[in-house]
């Protein structure tokens, strides 16, 4: 049996170094699409805001900022009986934040109490 010639035999090319450079290339993709899209989302915050809470049976509640920029709004969450398991959420209108002769405000429905209230910002 004679053996065979090794320069006959042909050989696949190695793939390792295409696919290093491809996943090279769609990581540093995804880096520079969060780079470019992450501070646009940062600079809408909405600042020196003020709440003023209204608790107890058909309580409310009212946000107002005065400075920053973007759009805010309450959230006041209400039930029946301050101890019910069963809550219910009332949205105030979104307010864009350098408006300084708009709040937002959010009210509990009749014969419910208020709860909590919360900032939301878009």
């Amino acid at each position: 049996m004679t053996k065979p010639d090794l320069a006959d035999v042909k050989r696949p090319k190695s793939r390792t170094v295409s696919r290093f450079l491809a996943g090279g290339a769609v990581a540093l993709a995804a880096t520079l699409g969060a780079v470019f899209v992450a501070p646009a989302a940062a600079m809408a915050a909405p600042t020196s805001c003020q709440t003023w809470d209204f608790p107890g049976y058909e309580g409310y509640a009212i946000i107002h900022c005065y400075g920053g920029s973007g759009y805010y709004r309450v959230r006041v969450m209400c039930a029946y009986q301050p101890t019910d398991n069963l809550k219910y959420l009332y949205y105030g209108d979104w307010v864009y934040a350098p408006d300084s002769g708009n709040s937002s405000a959010a009210y509990c429905q009749d014969n419910q109490y208020f709860l909590s209230s919360i900032m939301m910002t878009a």
